[in-house]
């Protein structure tokens, strides 16, 4: 199953809404509610991108074929002869 980048937008979203909704919680001030919003929006961010690339790394359809590097302009993946 992969994720459509709309998914990860809406992630990264609600990773900065609990990111705000906490900082309203601690009654941090602006600067510190600013702070905290973006990193929890940047720690969804980097948990969906490290997702993508364990799935990744981890197709075998998805890596080159008999060891050899995929062409940029190989459109089915099949080194170049």
């Amino acid at each position: 199953m992969t994720i459509s980048l709309r998914h990860r937008a809406a992630w990264v979203v609600l990773g900065g809404a609990v990111g705000l909704v906490l900082a309203a919680l601690l009654g941090l001030s602006v600067a510190e509610l600013i702070v905290l919003t973006v990193l929890g929006a940047v720690a969804v961010a980097l948990a969906v991108a490290v997702n993508s690339y364990l799935r990744h790394s981890a197709d075998p359809e998805a890596q080159p074929e008999d060891g050899y590097p995929v062409a940029a302009n190989s459109r089915n993946g099949n080194p170049p002869r």
